[in-house]
């Protein structure tokens, strides 16, 4: 069962998500995948910082809101 709360879920999840916006995650989505497998939660929260601070690709020829107007 996939719980969003669990950051075995959370993560590989937040990762698939990021990349799908523009955002330049390369093998950290990979790397969640293994850590999420391996229940490494401490893997998995180094993982969610890193995700965290990655920023929008240039490559990225609009931005979607992030608020709703």
């Amino acid at each position: 069962m996939h719980d969003v709360l669990d950051p075995r879920d959370l993560v590989p999840d937040e990762a698939e998500q990021l990349a799908h916006s523009g955002y330049p995650v390369g093998a950290l989505e990979s790397e969640a995948r293994a850590a999420a497998a391996a229940a490494d939660l401490g893997r998995l929260s180094q993982l969610r910082e890193r995700l965290a601070q990655s920023e929008r690709g240039a490559a990225r020829p609009y931005d979607e809101p992030e608020a709703d107007a």
